[in-house]
């Protein structure tokens, strides 16, 4: 993997900040998706350091959608919106579970269940929030 240069770091960081929060959302869902694929599609007899790299970043973007939720102390929020946000963070909680679980037992999660999980996750954002089939 190649460095990323100063310009391209600054084009990205400019690319990302003047994206509205909804789109910022689906490219944390790729990132995740990305990454676990990634852990997946690694050699068999991968050091356990390389597999971890990229089970902390799916872990980490997961982290992040669940820190994107409502928080159903708000005022005033809506109850559905409260019952949305608690049905996706046990989700995200399950997939971050099954993430660190295999980090700390040094073995593969099962990443075809996880992929499902976050995969219909992120398109459904894709189709109900972003209107994206």
């Amino acid at each position: 993997m190649s460095p990323i240069t100063a310009e391209r770091r600054k084009m990205m960081e400019s690319s990302i900040m003047s994206m509205g929060p909804a789109e910022q959302i689906e490219l944390v869902f790729d990132h995740a998706l990305l990454n676990l694929e990634a852990a997946r599609d690694l050699p068999a007899g991968t050091a356990w350091e390389d597999v971890r790299l990229y089970l902390n970043k799916a872990q980490r973007a997961v982290s992040l959608l669940m820190e994107s939720l409502i928080n159903p102390q708000a005022p005033g929020a809506d109850p559905d919106a409260v019952a949305l946000a608690s049905n996706l963070r046990d989700l995200y909680l399950f997939v971050n579970g099954a993430l660190i679980k295999a980090d700390m037992s040094r073995t593969h999660p099962p990443y075809d269940g996880l992929l499902k999980v976050l995969g219909n996750l992120a398109d459904g954002w894709k189709k109900g929030v972003l209107g994206r089939a």
